[in-house]
C-alpha cells in the first residue's frame, strides 16, 4: 500500500507547511484525506475549507478514523508519537512525508528546487512559469503563493515542481529531471554533524539526477563550486560574479532589474539580492527548457511574491510592516539589506524571533552578528519546535540580547509576543520600516500591528 493506491490517508501534522500541501493535492485526486494538528492556523483553516478534516490539540489515538489504510507523517513527529503508535498497533502503513512525495513523483517529470536559502521563491518563480508556458504543473511549495490561492496546485500534464527540503535528508527520497541548487550553509545541525556532512548529502541527492535530465547551479556559492566538478549530469550555472547566466547592471530599490546577456533587460517586482539569483535560477531552468524568453520576462514581471518572504502586510502609524520567514543568519542579513535598499533614508527596526534553540545555539555567534543593517532590534524569546529541542539545551533570548547589547547595538528584549508587539508600539519612530522575521509565530505580531488587532493566541507556525 502506497500513496498511489491508497483511498483513505490520515495526515499527522497536517498544518505543517509541506504536509499541508501533499494533502492538498490528494484530496483534488479524489483520495479521502484527513488529520491532525496541535495547534489551528491558517493553513489548517484552508485545509478545513476543502472539506479535509482536520482534529486540532493534543494528539488521540481515536483521532485515526477506522477506514485508514495509510498514514503519512511529517518529520519532525517523534517516534512515540501517540497516533503513530496507534496507526502501528492496528496494522496500518506508515510513510513519511517525504516517502510520500516520492511515491508520488515517480514517473513525473520532476522539478526540485533545493538549497538553504530561497527554495519557496525560487519553487514558485519556476512553476508560475511552467504555468504561463501552458505545461500545467502539479506543485508543492514551503509558502502560500497568491497566484493560485495555497501551497499546492493539481496540474494535468507530467510535470511536477517540489520544493525539495534537506531537513532530514527529505530529499533523498526523489530522482529529479531538473534539480536547482541555490545554494548551501550550515544550518539543521540537529541532523548533519557539519557543513561537510551537509555537502556530502547534497552531493549524493544531486547524482540522483536522472541521466537525460540536468543540474541549474548558484556559481557563486562556495560549497557549490565545490560540488559541480564531482557531479556526471549536465551542469548549467548562473551568478553575479560567474555563471552561464550572469545577471549585470543590477539596480536595486522597492524593485529590483538587472541586465543579462542574449536575453536583455529583466525586471522584478521584489526588491534585493537574492531575489536577482532566484530570478537567474528560473531564467537558466526556463531557456533549458525551451521557454521563449518574452514568457519568461512576463512571468517575473507579474510574480507578486509570497507570503512571508519580505510581504509587506499594512502599515502602523504609517510605517510599513513587513514580514519575512528569515530564521537564519545569512536570510537574516539579506532580508535587512533589501529593506534598507527598498527604503532608503529609514531607519530599519527588526524584530526577532529565533526558531529552534539547537539552530539558535549552534549558530549562536552567526545571529549576534547579523543585524548591522537594523537601526532598533527587538529580539522576541526562541520559538521552540515540537519533536526538535532538546532536554538540556538552555539557550536563551538573555544570551543573545546580553552579547548583542556588549557590541553596543540598539537591541530590546522581550519575553512573549504580547509583549513584543507593546515594545514595537513603544519604541517606533515616525521614519521606521518594521520588519519582523522568524519562522514561528512571530509573523502574527506583524499582521496583529497592520490591521490594529490584540494578540490572542499563536496561530501560525
Amino acid at each position: 500500500m502506497n500513496v498511489n493506491s491508497s483511498k483513505y490517508i490520515y495526515c499527522v501534522g497536517i498544518g505543517g507547511i509541506g504536509l499541508s500541501g501533499l494533502a492538498r493535492i490528494l484530496h483534488w485526486q479524489g483520495k479521502t484525506v484527513s488529520g491532525s494538528d496541535l495547534i489551528a492556523s491558517e493553513i489548517t483553516g484552508g485545509l478545513l475549507e476543502l472539506g479535509i478534516d482536520v482534529k486540532i490539540g493534543p494528539p488521540r489515538a481515536s483521532n485515526i478514523p477506522e477506514n485508514i489504510d495509510l498514514v503519512v507523517h511529517t518529520t519532525a513527529i517523534p517516534i512515540d508519537h501517540v497516533e503513530i503508535e496507534s496507526a502501528r498497533n492496528r496494522g496500518i502503513r506508515i510513510i513519511s512525508y517525504p516517502e510520500a512525495l516520492g511515491q508520488l513523483t515517480g514517473g513525473k517529470f520532476l522539478i526540485t528546487i533545493s538549497g538553504t536559502h530561497g527554495k519557496s521563491t525560487t519553487t514558485a518563480f519556476v512553476s508560475h512559469l511552467l504555468r504561463t508556458a501552458g505545461w500545467d504543473p502539479t506543485t508543492i511549495v514551503g509558502s502560500l503563493v497568491p497566484e493560485f490561492g495555497g501551497n499546492a496546485q493539481l496540474g494535468r500534464s507530467k510535470y511536477f515542481v517540489l520544493e525539495a527540503d534537506e531537513y532530514n535528508r527529505a530529499f533523498l527520497n526523489y530522482s529529479p529531471q531538473v534539480a536547482i541548487i541555490t545554494n548551501i550553509e550550515r544550518d539543521h545541525l540537529d541532523v548533519y554533524r557539519d557543513l561537510n556532512d551537509l555537502k556530502t548529502t547534497f552531493q549524493k541527492f544531486l547524482q540522483q539526477v536522472k541521466a537525460d535530465g540536468f543540474v541549474v547551479a548558484n556559481a557563486d556559492d562556495p560549497v557549490v563550486k565545490k560540488i559541480i566538478p564531482e557531479l556526471d549530469s549536465k551542469i548549467v550555472t548562473y551568478g553575479i560574479q560567474s555563471g552561464d547566466y550572469r545577471a549585470k547592471d543590477i539596480r536595486y530599490g522597492t524593485h529590483v532589474s538587472f541586465e543579462l546577456d542574449d536575453f536583455g533587460a529583466v525586471s522584478l517586482t521584489l526588491p534585493g539580492k537574492h531575489n536577482v539569483y532566484n530570478a537567474l535560477a528560473m531564467i537558466a531552468t526556463g531557456l533549458q527548457l525551451g521557454i521563449e524568453a518574452e514568457t519568461i520576462k512576463t512571468t517575473l514581471q507579474n510574480f507578486i511574491g509570497l507570503w512571508r518572504r519580505f510581504e509587506r502586510v499594512g502599515s502602523y502609524e504609517g510605517n510599513p510592516i513587513i514580514t519575512d520567514y528569515a530564521h537564519h543568519p545569512t536570510e537574516i542579513q539579506v532580508t535587512l539589506r533589501a529593506a534598507k535598499e527598498a527604503y532608503p533614508g529609514k531607519r530599519i527596526l527588526a524584530v526577532f524571533q529565533p526558531h529552534q534553540r539547537h539552530r539558535t545555539q549552534m549558530l549562536f555567534q552567526e545571529f549576534c552578528d547579523a543585524f548591522s543593517d537594523a537601526g532598533g532590534i527587538i529580539l522576541s524569546e526562541i520559538y521552540e519546535v515540537a519533536g526538535r529541542e532538546e532536554e538540556n539545551n538552555s539557550v536563551s533570548v538573555q544570551q543573545m540580547f546580553d552579547v548583542m547589547q556588549m557590541k553596543g547595538l540598539n537591541v530590546q528584549m522581550a519575553r512573549d509576543l504580547k509583549e513584543t508587539k507593546d515594545l514595537i508600539k513603544k519604541v517606533i519612530q515616525p521614519n521606521d520600516v518594521v520588519v519582523v522575521m522568524g519562522a514561528g509565530s512571530i509573523d502574527q505580531v506583524a499582521r496583529d500591528l497592520a490591521q490594529g488587532e490584540e494578540y490572542t493566541a499563536e496561530t501560525t507556525r
